[in-house]
């Protein structure tokens, strides 16, 4: 972990040149990295209605509501039937 810490700090300092050399600043990636973690954990990231609203609608909290349940549905649901 601690290496993927350096080498995160050490992009974002290439990346960003002056704020990364004060700080890991990388506000512009945040959401593309939540969408890393969401295909990771088995959820979907688009969550808009439509491609319109999803090209041009800033995300909001409530976009995210039903997230657990999504997934609690696409990871724990085939564990429980293999136990059978």
């Amino acid at each position: 972990m601690k290496a993927e810490v350096s080498l995160w700090n050490a992009w974002t300092r290439k990346r960003y040149l002056e704020q990364g050399r004060r700080h890991a600043y990388s506000i512009y990636d945040y959401l593309a990295y939540c969408d890393d973690l969401a295909r990771d954990l088995g959820i979907r990231t688009r969550r808009k209605k439509n491609a319109v609203l999803e090209m041009f609608q800033p995300y909001r909290p409530s976009d995210y509501r039903g997230l657990i349940e999504e997934y609690l549905a696409a990871n724990l649901r085939p564990v429980l039937t293999e136990g059978r």
